[in-house]
């Protein structure tokens, strides 16, 4: 029978826990182990505990988010890994099909499916912001994950993956999905798609990864522009690959000045642009690509 575990990292503050905990799928052909890793007290583990007793519960480090799925896949035994993180929810169905396209693909790796960003009214309505469905937006490119969401929460992880590539960074805490997802483009794992709605993606103020981020620089930006530089420093990187993260750097640098600019932060701003520009000259040049991007990120699938 075929095993799935998931992981959810948690904190204190999860209060769409119950929600997502009560969406994973139960399906008689799939064995699941249900795997929290909680950064917060023990009093919330305890309550944790009492409500949901078939969720194994683990202490984290409070070393952030990446560290805990680390920790929650290096603890379970599973053919399969996916991450549900506190206020998401995944989708019925999705483990059936998963058992399905294993039996007659064992090759691949990876399985990729699709997903839903949604955020609540305030009349307490669910409204869907935007779809990630067909193969073409969600397939696992180099284009797809520097520029649109790395889907971690959508794909189905073969446990030989982490074998292969090593699990969540702890150099890149902010963006340790989207470095992950490079790695797995960059090792040439075998992906292909599921072909059914996996996660349920939810957008609202208390998020750590979709919060509003008015007025303030998010610590991310700066983080991709190092997953770039990582990249760009090595001497095996083949040319078009090259172009597609020197590109990807000045897309992001580009980003990083405009929060800093809505930021207010001007003296800032001018000390990036200077830096940078006498760093690369060609900066500005190659952030042009950031139009194409910006399509990316804004394609939606209508729902089947």
């Amino acid at each position: 029978m075929l095993k799935v575990a998931v992981i959810t990292p948690t904190i204190d503050r999860a209060e769409f826990l119950p929600d997502a905990i009560a969406s994973v799928p139960h399906d008689d052909s799939v064995e699941i182990e249900h795997v929290m890793i909680h950064d917060g007290s023990d009093a919330f583990v305890s309550s944790v505990q009492e409500r949901f007793p078939h969720v194994r519960v683990l202490r984290g480090e409070d070393r952030g988010a990446g560290a805990a799925v680390t920790r929650g896949l290096q603890s379970a035994a599973a053919d399969f890994y996916i991450e549900l993180n506190s206020d998401d929810r995944l989708v019925p169905g999705c483990f059936a099909r998963l058992a399905e396209r294993v039996r007659a693909r064992p090759d691949v790796l990876i399985w990729t499916g699709g997903t839903r960003v949604f955020m609540t009214g305030n009349d307490g309505r669910e409204v869907e912001l935007r779809r990630l469905q067909s193969a073409s937006d969600t397939a696992l490119t180099l284009p797809n994950v520097l520029d649109d969401l790395p889907l971690v929460h959508a794909r189905f992880f073969h446990r030989s993956v982490f074998d292969r590539i090593g699990y969540f960074s702890p150099q890149f805490e902010q963006c340790s999905d989207r470095e992950f997802m490079i790695r797995a483009v960059m090792a040439g794992i075998p992906e292909a798609p599921l072909d059914h709605m996996v996660s349920e993606f939810r957008v609202h103020e208390g998020s750590q990864t979709t919060r509003s981020t008015r007025g303030r620089v998010p610590a991310y930006m700066a983080e991709h522009c190092r997953v770039a530089d990582s990249w760009l420093a090595r001497r095996d990187l083949p040319p078009g690959r090259r172009r597609s993260f020197a590109n990807w750097r000045a897309r992001e640098l580009l980003r990083l000045l405009c929060y800093q600019l809505m930021a207010g932060s001007l003296p800032q701003a001018a000390k990036t642009f200077g830096v940078e520009t006498f760093k690369h000259p060609t900066w500005p040049l190659r952030a042009l690509t950031i139009v194409a991007a910006m399509r990316r990120r804004a394609r939606t699938s209508e729902p089947s």
